[in-house]
């Protein structure tokens, strides 16, 4: 039975509800409250469950357990799918029509959608009706198939009876997977090839017009016929650079459809996610579909990969078509861009500087790791970035080809120099320069914290105590920075 206002309970209810709400709020944190939100669902014994009649509940505290499971997952980020609260959002939805239309759930668990370029999942997607949910979609998570024509027997084998598996697979059944996934392979080559993939995408995205954010993403990290603990060498130093040499062709095709769909549908993208794995094998940076593409509202671009060790050899090649990409990419790239995240790109160090980064007025973060970077060009380009707010360098490679007698003490001058500088944190770990790591640096450098980070800065000693009065305008530079930044 549901709540009538009328109902002589009401005053009782509303007694219960302002309780229950204060014992909520001390439960939220506990691995209680899933269990409470699915009592609070249960049909009443004395109704037919079938008509979707739930226990007689005050919509105020069905609401209220509902937004507590939604601020807790707040806290799990991307891993927020694999919790408890998410399952039970789930859950909720099936369990009665006020959970199926309540906007909240809707806006929680279809905020981000993913969709593969396999023929099964177009199936999928073709059978199910999003206009409910279409204005909830922000992010699409594109994936190309995991399947790919390329990978041979001989590569099947040795991908498969190099997992550590319990139960190792026979000989018939290793046989009758190969032709299963094969088969596969070619369905999904045909999606694509034939055009059918890009018009069921573009029916699909066409849908989301409060869709901002596109991520690109490959297998090569997580690929289905590898386990989720696969981390020996045999699994980094062959079975992955198997799979990247096997998925190439598979990558560019799909690259280049996703540019088309992109491009056709002129979405106002904000923010671009993309796995290296997806533009290395991709040539066609001059081409129409590329050149048609507008990235004139973007204000996030990350370029991430999983790490991995590779000996492959193509590995120089390869590196190259990745910077030659990001390259493109940025080209295309201008004013509102607010936050640059490029991690685990190029795992060289000897490499020449692979990728250059010029003036972006707008920039308010940037987060680089496993680049080569020529310091000049980096120095005059953060002159150029009078919003920047924070500064993080990860195992970056450091070249003086334009000047050798180039020191940080450039950077540091920017920072210092800048009136109008917003810079609030710089910090960097394993930061190659002349042959030498320098000393890991963090420096938060907002004024409201000025005075514990001098405390801190106090404790660890020369030099970040003199850098940071020298970054702040209340010291000079002296010796000591000389010989550690300006050596």
């Amino acid at each position: 039975m549901t709540l009538h206002h009328s109902s002589p309970k009401s005053a009782l209810h509303q007694s219960q509800l302002k309780q229950t709400l204060g014992w909520l709020s001390s439960i939220s944190n506990l691995e209680l409250l899933p269990t409470v939100a699915l009592l609070l669902s249960f049909p009443d014994p004395g109704e037919d469950s079938s008509t979707g009649a739930m226990v007689d509940f005050p919509p105020e505290l069905r609401y209220a357990v509902v937004k507590v499971l939604v601020a807790e997952l707040e806290h799990y980020g991307k891993w927020r799918d694999e919790t408890e609260q998410w399952k039970t959002l789930l859950t909720l939805r099936c369990t009665a029509r006020e959970f199926t239309n309540m906007h909240i759930i809707k806006a929680t668990l279809f905020e981000c959608i993913a969709l593969e370029a396999t023929k099964r999942d177009v199936d999928r997607v073709r059978e199910m009706k999003f206009v409910s949910l279409a204005s909830f979609v922000k992010k699409v998570i594109l994936r190309p198939s995991p399947h790919n024509t390329d990978l041979s027997e001989s590569d099947f084998r040795m991908i498969i009876c190099n997992e550590e598996r319990e139960d190792p697979m026979e000989e018939s059944m290793l046989v009758e997977n190969y032709k299963t996934k094969s088969v596969l392979a070619s369905h999904d080559e045909f999606l694509t090839q034939s055009g059918e993939l890009e018009r069921a995408w573009r029916a699909l995205l066409g849908q989301f017009h409060q869709l901002d954010t596109i991520s690109i993403k490959s297998w090569i990290g997580d690929h289905p016929l590898l386990s989720e603990y696969s981390y020996s060498y045999v699994i980094d130093d062959v079975v992955r650079p198997t799979l990247r040499k096997a998925s190439q062709t598979t990558y560019s095709r799909f690259f280049s459809k996703v540019v088309r769909c992109i491009s056709a549908l002129q979405v106002d993208v904000r923010a671009l996610e993309i796995d290296y794995e997806n533009i290395q094998p991709f040539y066609d940076w001059s081409g129409d579909d590329w050149q048609q593409l507008k990235l004139d509202s973007l204000k996030r671009i990350c370029f991430h990969a999983p790490y991995m060790k590779d000996l492959a050899p193509d590995m120089y090649q390869r590196e190259d078509n990745i910077a030659e990409g990001m390259d493109a990419i940025m080209s295309k790239i201008s004013s509102p861009l607010e936050e640059i995240d490029f991690r685990q790109v190029l795992h060289r160090s000897d490499m020449k500087p692979s990728f250059r980064i010029r003036g972006l007025p707008t920039l308010r973060k940037m987060a680089l790791q496993y680049l080569s970077l020529d310091l000049d060009e980096f120095v005059s380009a953060v002159a150029e970035m009078p919003k920047l707010e924070l500064i993080w360098l990860s195992d970056i490679c450091v070249h003086y080809s334009q000047d050798p007698n180039s020191s940080w003490k450039g950077l540091f001058d920017v920072i210092r120099d800048q009136k109008t500088s917003k810079l609030v944190l710089l910090d960097w770990t394993d930061v190659w320069s002349r042959d030498d790591y320098l000393q890991d640096l963090y420096l938060n450098l907002d004024p409201a914290c000025f005075n514990e980070q001098l405390s801190s800065c106090q404790r660890s000693g020369e030099p970040e105590l003199s850098l940071l009065l020298y970054v702040t305008g209340r010291g000079s530079w002296n010796e000591e920075l000389q010989k550690k930044y300006d050596a």
